[in-house]
């Protein structure tokens, strides 16, 4: 141990870490789940939407997809792993750089994140063409619409990683964003 490691709790105040001092710590089944659907029309024009999150859970990611250089093969640094202890920098958000030792990864309250999350499932916006327009050509109905799923997420989960993958290694890729543009034509 050394100045800027992560320190950890003597729970039963034997004098020493042990493996008597581990406890059940967080749980990543969201306490509550929720979602908001909203359909609005004005004249030809219509907007829908869908919200979607959880709340209270916790998120763990571990290995290279949290720590870079945890072992000889996992190589990864990211510009975040940039900010670690050291005199000059006592405030940073990783302990000090100790290579190949894992005393400053093992899991605990120190790595656990939220994730908690609202995101924007899916936005899609239309137009139907007016039927004085659509009727000479023999169609009943035509609209033109944008879609678009995954268009933000609101969380303070770990940078670039998923709150819906709650426990990982980083080996998941992150929700896509899909934009899609349409007409729907209904013939008579």
């Amino acid at each position: 141990m050394a100045p800027g490691d992560v320190r950890y709790r003597d729970v039963d105040e034997s004098g020493a870490i042990s493996n008597d001092d581990r406890q059940v710590i967080g749980s990543n089944i969201p306490r509550y789940t929720y979602g908001v659907r909203g359909d609005f029309g004005y004249k030809n024009f219509d907007l829908s939407f869908f919200l979607q999150g959880v709340g209270k859970a916790d998120g763990y990611i571990s290995g290279p997809g949290r720590h870079a250089f945890t072992s000889v093969s996992e190589r990864i640094p990211q510009t975040i792993h940039l900010d670690r202890w050291t005199p000059d920098n006592p405030n940073a958000s990783y302990p000090r750089l100790a290579y190949l030792l894992s005393h400053n990864t093992r899991f605990s309250t120190h790595w656990l994140e939220d994730a908690s999350y609202l995101r924007l499932k899916n936005l899609q916006v239309g137009y139907t063409l007016p039927e004085s327009l659509t009727s000479r050509a023999r169609i009943s109905r035509a609209r033109i619409y944008f879609s678009a799923d995954n268009l933000f997420t609101l969380t303070d989960y770990f940078y670039g990683y998923d709150p819906e993958v709650t426990v990982s290694s980083g080996g998941y890729y992150p929700q896509v964003k899909t934009y899609t543009f349409g007409i729907n034509v209904n013939l008579q």
